[in-house]
């Protein structure tokens, strides 16, 4: 039996403090993945949104200004810094979300990395 699989997103679970900022970094290489290869893939002109969702609700929304910003390594736009702050975050209730990035290009839609966002309680408030 012959079998096409579309999905070659990456799993990568995600956890975090709800009264902490939230910084990551990640780059992109071709193909789409998180390990360095010697094709950075440019992003540029890519459309960039990331979502956490718990029973389809949406806690929370990112997007290049809002959340996500680009950088560049060795000249090629292949770095996402994707953040919140620690009030953004100290909205979010400790427990298990899901979550995934994707990007548009040309038109074209694509799932890079999904996976749980779990979300653990923080004491010390500011």
């Amino acid at each position: 039996m012959q079998e096409l699989n579309l999905d070659n997103s990456q799993k990568l679970n995600i956890t975090c403090k709800n009264g902490d900022t939230f910084v990551w970094q990640a780059k992109f290489f071709n193909p789409p993945l998180l390990i360095e290869y010697d094709n950075p893939k440019n992003l540029a002109d890519a459309i960039i949104r990331m979502q956490v969702r718990q029973i389809g609700m949406l806690k929370l929304s990112f997007a290049v200004g809002d959340g996500i910003t680009l950088f560049a390594t060795n000249g090629i736009m292949n770095g996402v810094q994707i953040s919140k702050s620690a009030a953004q975050m100290q909205a979010i209730k400790r427990g298990k979300y899901e979550w995934d990035l994707e990007i548009e290009e040309n038109g074209i839609v694509k799932t890079l990395i999904y996976g749980d966002f779990v979300v653990n309680a923080d004491v010390t408030r500011g």
